[in-house]
């Protein structure tokens, strides 16, 4: 089946069934990767379903994020310590074709099938499919006539009075971040100058429809918050005979420029409504080192290289950015400066919520670059920023949190034996375990048969392989299954109507019971609905914490009376009890008090809810850390 291209006659998208009551927020303890193997899963994932509206949406983008991508960080970080995303409870993949060019014979574009990361971010920002290099807009005859222009997820987040924010480790201007705040035929045309050479029908003062480049469309469209890269395209000149740059334009419009770590870490608040006094942080110029235009990475390591005697063994360093480029904040300080300042923002004027796009940008940057070492730096500092959206999710659980990625990319776990040596470039990498890991690239470029390892590998291609998707929170169980990149724009825009989720029924036998009498006869109903419950607990938990108490949600369907226990092993280490009113949910705090002090384990919570003769039994784990 073909899926749509626009939001018109979109296939609804289905959430999963369960035959319990959906319990909103809570980290997804009962799906983690390498946890509760032997354990059916279906009532934890049931207690996470929540078809409500959400109040704020946070988008994290690994950019050229793969599942191979996720793979490799995953196996170099530790097979027995899972990664923040793998706490999502709900899991998909979405597909990433884009369009050709209108051609005369179908008068709409032909599926291409290797996108590139301006089609895809359009796909997601607007709900519609557009040709490469586009962004917000639609296809048409060429690249260089422009498209319609459609709205974008952070247009439609400022419509409803919600606060905006947008962060990138990628010029603020590039690709992914352009998505959301910006219509363009050539996503090339990022500073003025820029947009004069290549794309001159859209330049300011070129037309009545020409919005000026991608930097100018930003200030323009005053998102609350806009960390990233990109200096050097804001310091175009409006005109090619002047000497207005944009950064001069956005701090005459009331911005407030900020350039380096300390300038953001001194931001304590936002304005008094939504857009009135913008944040444009721009953390790097193109200036300061060899890495572009894109800030600085974590880590630093070899380019790979073809077959060699030495098997191009590679040596991480692992403090690159905060060694070089200390001025710059690291995606994960950035993301939780945006998630405190936009909460804090939406609590004390209006309360309407956020919208908040997150993006690691050089994920892709360094997969191009076949620098595996830099490439596993950047996934994993991104996971960093979904564990504190995470965090933020679990305590404020009307909000959304969706992991993707724009692409797949080049970048494969291949056999470490040196007998079986691959035919492009590759790199072995030496786990913190002692594993080796080795990584191949084998987009472009290829072996020459010299066997000389050449001093870089070409710039590999993007792959055409659906990425995936992850989830929680309201309306989170939309996700699941294989989707469409533009599936996701209604959730992102707060567009998704409430679904009821059915309960289950008993069916009395026969549809009525009749009592013997001249005159009186009783019916039974035909139906009644049984009790259900479900239970929320933290994903992990410090030692220190769990002794002390922490926190637990429960809700049932009917008044009830909730008797929860806390094993580690075959030991009970702590109790507790709760009664619940039908559809409200209730906190219980319970103590292990019976835990060890300093020691990690795996808790197992069971909470039994009676009502009447009726019993239900939920569960969930807690992972108790060290610390």
């Amino acid at each position: 089946m073909a899926f749509s291209r626009s939001l018109r006659g979109r296939r609804p998208l289905i959430a999963a069934a369960a035959a319990t009551v959906a319990l909103a927020g809570g980290a997804a303890t009962a799906v983690a990767v390498g946890t509760g193997a032997h354990d059916d899963r279906s009532a934890a994932l049931a207690t996470k379903i929540d078809p409500s509206v959400p109040k704020n949406v946070i988008l994290l983008v690994g950019d050229g994020m793969g599942e191979s991508e996720v793979s490799i960080a995953r196996y170099y970080q530790g097979v027995d310590k899972p990664l923040n995303m793998d706490r999502l409870p709900f899991r998909g993949v979405a597909t990433t074709y884009d369009l050709t060019p209108l051609d005369d014979v179908a008068a709409k574009g032909k599926e291409n099938f290797d996108p590139d990361s301006a089609s895809t971010a359009t796909a997601w920002s607007t709900g519609h499919k557009t040709m490469i290099n586009r962004l917000g807009q639609g296809n048409s005859a060429n690249k260089a006539t422009p498209g319609e222009n459609y709205e974008t997820t952070i247009e439609a987040a400022k419509k409803l009075g919600k606060w905006t924010g947008n962060v990138t480790t990628a010029e603020v201007t590039d690709a992914t971040p352009a998505g959301p705040t910006a219509h363009m035929s050539q996503r090339s045309c990022q500073g003025p100058a820029d947009t004069r050479k290549t794309c001159p029908t859209e330049a300011t003062g070129a037309g009545p429809n020409a919005h000026g480049s991608i930097a100018e469309q930003q200030v323009a469209l005053r998102p609350d918050i806009t960390f990233g890269a990109g200096r050097a395209r804001y310091l175009q000149t409006l005109t090619a005979d002047g000497t207005k740059t944009v950064v001069d334009q956005a701090k005459e419009q009331g911005f407030r420029y900020l350039t380096t770590k300390s300038d953001m870490d001194a931001v304590t608040s936002l304005g008094d409504a939504p857009g009135s006094q913008p944040l444009l942080g721009l953390f790097h110029d193109k200036e300061v080192d060899d890495n572009a235009a894109n800030m600085v990475t974590e880590w630093q390591g070899p380019t790979a290289a073809l077959a060699g005697a030495d098997g191009n063994a590679a040596t991480c360093v692992k403090t690159h950015r905060q060694d070089t480029a200390p001025q710059e904040p690291a995606l994960s300080a950035m993301a939780k400066k945006s998630i405190d300042l936009l909460d804090a923002a939406s609590t004390a004027h209006g309360n309407k919520g956020f919208f908040l796009q997150i993006e690691g940008a050089s994920i892709d940057k360094r997969d191009h670059a076949a620098n595996p070492c830099e490439q596993i730096g950047e996934t994993l500092e991104f996971d960093k920023a979904i564990g504190l959206a995470l965090d933020y999710q679990q305590s404020h659980p009307d909000t959304l949190v969706i992991v993707t990625a724009d692409h797949s990319h080049s970048s494969q776990i291949v056999s470490a034996d040196d007998s079986e040596l691959p035919t492009g470039y590759y790199n072995t990498i030496t786990t913190p375990a002692g594993d080796k890991l080795r990584i191949s690239y084998g987009t472009n470029g290829g072996n020459t048969g010299t066997h000389v390892p050449p001093t870089g590998a070409p710039s590999q291609q993007h792959t055409g392989a659906a990425v995936p998707v992850m989830a929680v929170g309201p309306q989170a169980a939309n996700v699941t299954g294989t989707i469409d990149q533009t599936d996701l724009f209604p959730l992102l825009t707060f567009q998704k109507v409430p679904s009821t989720l059915p309960h289950g029924t008993v069916t009395v036998p026969g549809p009525t019971t009749t009592v013997a009498g001249p005159t009186k006869t009783v019916t039974t109903p035909a139906t009644v609905a049984p009790l259900t419950a479900g239970l929320a607990a933290p994903g992990s938990v410090g030692s220190a914490s769990a002794r002390r108490g922490f926190s637990l949600s429960l809700l049932a369907s009917k008044g009830a009376k909730a008797r929860v226990t806390v094993r580690s092993g075959s030991t009970t280490v702590g109790r507790g009890a709760v009664s619940l009113r039908g559809g409200k949910a209730a906190g219980l705090r319970v103590k292990a008090t019976k835990l060890r002090a300093g020691r990690a384990a795996t808790l197992r919570v069971t909470a039994v809810v009676t009502a009447g003769h009726e019993r239900v039994t939920r569960t969930a784990r807690v992972r108790v850390t060290k610390r």
